[in-house]
C-alpha cells in the first residue's frame, strides 16, 4: 500500500485539479495564441490547484471536455474557454480580472462541486 503523502494522498490517489478548458483553431489565430498565453499564465498562478485542457478542433482531444462544456459543442466558437465547464469567453481571448475571479469563485466552491 502507498504511504500517504502531507495532503493525506497516496501516490495512486491524485490531488483533483479545477479544470480551465480552451478551444482554439488550427493553425492558432492571434486571437487563440493571446488566449493560450492568459490560460497559461493562470495555470502557472494556481500551480497546484488548475489544470489546463486544450481542445484544437482539428486534431484528437488528449481529454474528454467537461459535460458543461461539451453540451455546446455545436455553437463552439474559438477561441473559447471555460472555467469547470462554464464559459467565460467566446470568439475572443477573456478579459484577464474577469478569467481570474471566475477561478477563484470555482476553487472557493471546492472539489466536491467541479466537473470531473
Amino acid at each position: 500500500m502507498a504511504e500517504a503523502n502531507k495532503t493525506g494522498r497516496t501516490e495512486a490517489e491524485p490531488q483533483q485539479r479545477l479544470r480551465l478548458e480552451a478551444i482554439i483553431a488550427s493553425p492558432p489565430t492571434k486571437k487563440c495564441r493571446a488566449t493560450l498565453e492568459l490560460m497559461e499564465e493562470m495555470t502557472r498562478r494556481f500551480t497546484d490547484e488548475v489544470r489546463l485542457d486544450v481542445y484544437d478542433l482539428a486534431r484528437n482531444w488528449p481529454t474528454t471536455p467537461t459535460v458543461s462544456c461539451l453540451s455546446e459543442y455545436k455553437t463552439w466558437r474559438v477561441p473559447s474557454t471555460y472555467v469547470n465547464g462554464r464559459p467565460v469567453s467566446k470568439a475572443g481571448p477573456p478579459d484577464p480580472q474577469e478569467l481570474e475571479a471566475s477561478i477563484r469563485e470555482e476553487l472557493a466552491k471546492g472539489p466536491d462541486a467541479w466537473e470531473k
